[in-house]
Parts: C-alpha cells; sequence; structure tokens
C-alpha cells in the first residue's frame, strides 16, 4: 500500500520520522498558540511542533519528495490518497529541510513535551494531526 497527499496534506512528513504536532492556520491563530508561550508567525500554513531533544535532527534532516501521477490513487480523504498497487513517481527530489520550510511555508516550533502540549490543545478544543 502507497500513501500519497496533496501539496498541503505533505508537511507533517518534511521531517524526520519523529513525533510531530501539526497545528493548521485554519484550525488556530497564532495568537491563540501565543497564550500556550509559542510565538507562530502569521501567515504560515501550519506550525509543526516537536520535541526540542529532536531540533539537531530535524535541522539536518533532508527529505526527498516523490511526485506521482494521480492515475491508480483513490482518495480516502480531504488531501490523503491510497494505491493498492506499485505505483512509479514521476519526478522526486531531495531538498534541506529549511528549503522544505520555506516552499511549504511552515514554521517549525520546538517544545520540552509534545504530550504536555497535546494535553493543552484537546483542553483549548483546537484540532490537530499527530504523526508518529
Amino acid at each position: 500500500m502507497l500513501f500519497a497527499g496533496d501539496f498541503d496534506e505533505v508537511n507533517i512528513h518534511l521531517f524526520p520520522r519523529v513525533r510531530t504536532v501539526r497545528v493548521r492556520s485554519e484550525d488556530a491563530d497564532p495568537s491563540v498558540l501565543k497564550n500556550y508561550g509559542i510565538e507562530c508567525y502569521p501567515g504560515k500554513t501550519a506550525c509543526l511542533f516537536l520535541e526540542k531533544s529532536y531540533k539537531e535532527e530535524a535541522d539536518l534532516f533532508r527529505p526527498t519528495i516523490f511526485k506521482f501521477n494521480s492515475h491508480g490513487f483513490q482518495h480516502v480523504r480531504k488531501g490523503e490518497y491510497v494505491s493498492w498497487r506499485p505505483q512509479r513517481a514521476i519526478s522526486f527530489e531531495t531538498i534541506k529541510i529549511i528549503d522544505a520550510v520555506k516552499r511549504w511555508d511552515v514554521q517549525a516550533c520546538y517544545v520540552n513535551d509534545l504530550n504536555t502540549l497535546i494535553g493543552w490543545l484537546v483542553g483549548e478544543g483546537i484540532y490537530f494531526d499527530e504523526q508518529t
């Protein structure tokens, strides 16, 4: 099985395979996140939260971005697709994380403890995605 996503959906997968929490700008204004003590910049499409212990690993990471034809993929939910057959990428590129963050217009935010952040988000009723 192969998972794929629209441009906007890919941003949570730009970082290494570490636990990541994403809050899209449509789900929480940066001023609301500032109440948690995190300075999120206005105009970003999302804030991606990682634990501070992974900052160096994330800064050095170079994601590889694959592009596929839409043929052979089934839409499973907003921005996400799955193929039950192997697919061949039509192109790919490996880029520096700093370039990926700029291209996807997201902000990486580092926190001491994601569980505490998640508890706060739930308490505030803020929708978020989590990648493990």
